[in-house]
């Protein structure tokens, strides 16, 4: 019912009351003071110092995370509160225990909010920031994020004794002061917007065609106290976060074509003051050279290296030349060129040239160097016939040649490293590869010409005679000859399938085929026959006599006893 409510109401209200009653005569008994610290905007404080005092009396306590500092044992008295930071008093006031056994203080803090923008209005991201107060006892420091924010947490209000009435925020880059603005703090959270002195450069390069420089340039922005560099890419550089010249003075602008070693062209120079954003757009003195480089025959050299020798400026490597022949070198300072061709490592020729336009073409003859390729044999002796296929492992020409009867072969090409293949009678014989250097090479092919040592003996090991040996390649007979018991050698001119025959009154008993493609002893038996008196025997036969003989041998002793035994 309504009159229920109404006296449970009653009595929660006279439980709280008395709660409190009996809680602050326990905190009275037990000599407890609690000090709750909170900021302006009502956020309990933790980790703040609270110092109490009584004349010679001192007590400190840290809150606690729920900004609650507690002091036990407290004597009757009255007592000085204060809250301290960075030895500075926020705020102080003063209790009389017991009477008071519970105080609220408000610590003076502010979260201070600064955003950072350059002369043109953009974001400033990166850039640390000072806040320092006039007394020198406050100093903190933070950085921008990439909007440009960046929050000084719990700063004292300048109102605060000791802090000396003001904050100062500024911002340094290098050695210059890019933004420095006084600073008064009376608010929970102060936001506010500052401009740092700083500008964008914007640079756009093109050549003589009116394209985009694709050659990496170094652009150089130098004052009397500021000075940086960057790249220019693709025709494109920008400058972020440049001291603005009110601070820094007049700047020089040099666009340096960027050599060997270091060294650099200066293609283009001024000065000017940068106090705003500003775009720098200029068409370079740059053309294009095609360079086509070709044989004293005529033939296309790709692989070549290129470099460009500027005057006493350095040198520039320009690339390889392609399959073509052709090197194109865009995006070169116009003026006099010493164009050096390179096979390899080595320089093959030279020239100078002119760049005098957008686009100059040149055609460069690099000069063969004669070599004497020689292949001998086995023994050592002229091969005559040999095919020879050389391709010069830079530039790719191949060139397929014959030996003549001096086992030699004329060839042009320059020095270096060269594959080699040499074919004889239809066969590969070598594949290799030949460091040119000299002008004479000598290739001794061990597997032409080479000597075979043929041995015909009979079925029991003896030497034949009487008989003869025909050995064949490709149905050219190279040795037809009588045996005579001795060993018979023929030259092998290339690593084939041989074909040996023993031949007796012109029919061949023997015949064996191997492929040969070195030195090496031909072993060759005739069987089933026996060498003798010039003639030959087949085994069988004497095998078949001796068993019959042997067989008689009873027979006749049998027949011998028999005849005995009847005299």
């Amino acid at each position: 019912s309504e009159k229920a409510v109404k006296n449970t109401s009653v009595i929660l209200i006279f439980a709280l009351i008395l709660s409190s009653v009996l809680a602050a005569s326990a905190q009275q008994q037990e000599g407890v003071l609690l000090v709750h610290v909170i900021t302006p905007a009502g956020k309990e404080l933790s980790g703040a110092v609270v110092k109490l005092s009584s004349g010679e009396v001192t007590q400190s306590f840290r809150t606690n995370a729920t900004g609650w500092a507690l002091f036990k044992n407290i004597q009757p008295g009255e007592y000085v509160v204060e809250i301290i930071q960075d030895e500075l008093v926020l705020n102080k006031t003063t209790v009389v225990f017991p009477q008071v056994g519970e105080v609220t203080l408000i610590a003076p803090l502010s979260d201070l909010i600064v955003r950072v923008i350059d002369l043109g209005g953009e974001p400033v991201k990166n850039l640390e920031l000072k806040l320092e107060s006039a007394s020198g006892v406050l100093t903190q420091f933070t950085k921008t994020n990439n909007m440009g924010f960046s929050t000084f947490s719990e700063i004292p209000y300048t109102s605060v004794e000791g802090l000396g009435g003001s904050l100062t925020l500024t911002a340094e880059l290098g050695n210059l002061t890019i933004l420095e603005t006084i600073i008064t703090v009376d608010e929970p959270q102060e936001n506010i917007t500052v401009v740092a002195k700083l500008v964008k450069l914007n640079i756009t390069v093109t050549n003589l065609k009116g394209e985009a420089v694709q050659r990496p340039l170094i652009v150089q922005l130098e004052s009397e106290k500021f000075e940086r560099r960057s790249a220019i890419r693709e025709g494109f550089a920008t400058f972020d976060k440049i001291p603005a010249s009110q601070v820094a003075g007049e700047y020089q602008l040099r666009i340096l074509y960027p050599l060997e070693e270091g060294k650099n062209i200066t293609l283009y120079e001024t000065r000017r003051r940068l106090d705003t954003y500003s775009e720098i757009s200029t068409v370079l003195d740059l053309g294009e050279l095609n360079i086509r480089v070709l044989d004293d025959r005529g033939n296309s050299l790709k692989n070549m290296k290129v470099i460009a020798e500027v005057g006493e400026a350095g040198k520039l490597p320009l690339g390889s030349t392609s399959d073509n022949g052709m090197l194109r070198a865009p995006d070169l300072p116009l003026g006099e060129y010493k164009i050096t061709i390179l096979h390899g490592q080595r320089e093959v020729t030279s020239v100078s040239t002119t760049l005098d336009n957008q686009e100059n073409e040149i055609t460069i003859t690099a000069n063969t160097q004669p070599f004497t390729i020689q292949i001998v044999d086995n023994r050592e002796k002229p091969v005559a016939g040999a095919e020879v296929r050389v391709i010069d492992q830079i530039t790719g020409l191949e060139e397929k040649l014959t030996t003549n009867e001096l086992g030699e072969a004329a060839y042009y090409s320059f020095p270096g490293l060269h594959f080699l293949e040499v074919s004889y009678k239809g066969e590969k014989i070598t594949r290799r590869t030949v460091n040119l250097e000299k002008d004479r090479i000598r290739v001794k092919l061990d597997a032409i010409n080479f000597p075979v040592t043929i041995d015909v003996r009979d079925a029991v090991g003896r030497p034949a005679e009487g008989l003869r040996l025909r050995v064949m390649v490709d149905s050219d007979v190279l040795l037809d000859t009588a045996l005579d018991g001795t060993r018979k050698q023929v030259l092998i001119p290339a690593p084939k399938f041989v074909v040996a025959e023993v031949l007796d009154d012109g029919k061949v008993i023997v015949k064996e085929t191997r492929y040969l493609n070195e030195p090496t002893t031909w072993d060759i038996v005739i069987k089933p026959y026996m060498v003798s008196g010039g003639g030959l025997i087949d085994i069988g036969v004497i095998v078949a006599v001796v068993s019959l003989i042997l067989l008689l041998i009873p027979v006749v002793y049998l027949v011998k006893t028999a005849v005995a035994k009847q005299r």
